[in-house]
């Protein structure tokens, strides 16, 4: 009878619009009131009235990203887990999941997902990030390239792949003939990764930090003026110096000249572009 009167006064929909308009009033409040913002989201996933599928999933969504947002990643993958499981078709989970810091507790959720659905594209690549952070390349080799035969036009995905191979190739034990090999097939994927991606910042950049990596630094010199004097392609003003790479590549080419002994053009790039 109390739910019943409960319901009468306020629908469902209109608790919804209370709870969020509640969470975005604590949020705006500062860190002071985190806590508090964090118990009234713990308190409401107990709430039955959110048991509605259309709800459940809008909460979700809203929850994990308000503990993302407050940097509480266990609590946020908790109901991240929840999210996928119950609706794994939905792709902003699957976004917010690879955005998470990887624990042993999230490389084995994504494991045990990953056995009971090999074909699922987007385990299959979240199991190659992990593979790769824990270098162990060959096998984040496999899985992106099964990722590869399903989608090989995605510039992401030819990215990846460059990566691992300049991983593999790096390394201390890898032979001289099978170094060359290697290094043959990053430099290719990373061409049709340009190609793919379109002239940019985020492409001049990713190529002269792979020749900076393997040692080309004449190369990764190039690449890296040319990111100097492109401008981002993110132009709004809220996220338009998070996105202009040139202080990072500016960074990189001052390491360069520094290595060279040339201190005075390091010191004249790093004063021109990385002083706030």
């Amino acid at each position: 009878e109390v739910e019943r009167e409960q319901e009468a006064f306020l629908s469902v929909g209109g608790w919804w619009d209370v709870f969020v308009v509640t969470c975005q009033g604590l949020m705006a409040q500062g860190p002071s009131h985190f806590p508090q913002l964090m118990h009234l989201v713990c308190c409401a996933y107990c709430v039955r009235r959110f048991d509605s599928p259309a709800i459940e999933k809008r909460f979700l969504i809203f929850a994990a990203s308000i503990c993302f947002l407050l940097r509480d990643y266990s609590t946020s993958f908790t109901f991240l887990r929840q999210l996928c499981l119950k609706f794994p078709g939905l792709m902003v989970s699957w976004n917010l999941l690879s955005c998470l810091p990887a624990d042993n507790r999230m490389q084995k959720f994504v494991l045990r997902l990953f056995f009971k659905q090999t074909s699922n594209p987007l385990l299959m690549r979240l199991h190659a990030n992990y593979s790769h952070t824990n270098s162990n390349y060959k096998l984040a080799l496999n899985q992106y390239q099964m990722a590869y035969e399903e989608s090989s036009e995605d510039y992401l995905l030819c990215l990846c792949i460059a990566v691992v191979y300049l991983s593999m190739a790096n390394q201390k034990h890898t032979v001289y003939r099978s170094t060359n090999a290697l290094v043959s097939q990053a430099i290719g994927f990373l061409h049709k990764y340009q190609r793919l991606r379109g002239e940019c910042q985020e492409v001049l950049y990713n190529q002269g930090r792979a020749f900076h990596q393997l040692g080309v630094l004449h190369m990764a010199c190039h690449f890296y003026k040319q990111v100097l004097v492109t401008e981002p392609e993110n132009r709004d003003a809220s996220c338009y110096l998070s996105s202009d790479l040139r202080p990072e590549a500016a960074f990189n080419l001052a390491l360069i000249y520094a290595s060279s002994k040339n201190r005075h053009l390091a010191l004249h790039i790093l004063n021109k572009f990385c002083r706030i």
